[in-house]
């Protein structure tokens, strides 16, 4: 099992991903995955023909609709905590 990440762990993941955040909305009006449009979420969010069939079926196991592209949103920031940007 694996232990449990403290506060301050947690604190300075998220203070990372919101810096990847900023360097790759730099220049722009948006500063968050959340604040993504479907254009953007195209440009800043790509994926191979295998990760799109991946969430394709956990968006429809899950119940989870495509409109506004949340999942992707939420996979982004997912990958921006795990230090992936």
């Amino acid at each position: 099992m694996k232990a449990l990440e403290s506060s301050s762990t947690i604190r300075e993941r998220i203070a990372e991903a919101r810096k990847i955040q900023n360097n790759r909305f730099k220049g722009s009006k948006i500063h968050s995955n959340a604040m993504m449009s479907g254009r953007q979420i195209k440009k800043y969010f790509r994926t191979d023909e295998k990760t799109t069939r991946f969430l394709g079926a956990a968006a429809g196991k899950l119940r989870l609709s495509a409109r506004g592209g949340s999942i992707l949103k939420v996979a982004r920031s997912i990958a921006d905590l795990s230090g992936g940007g």
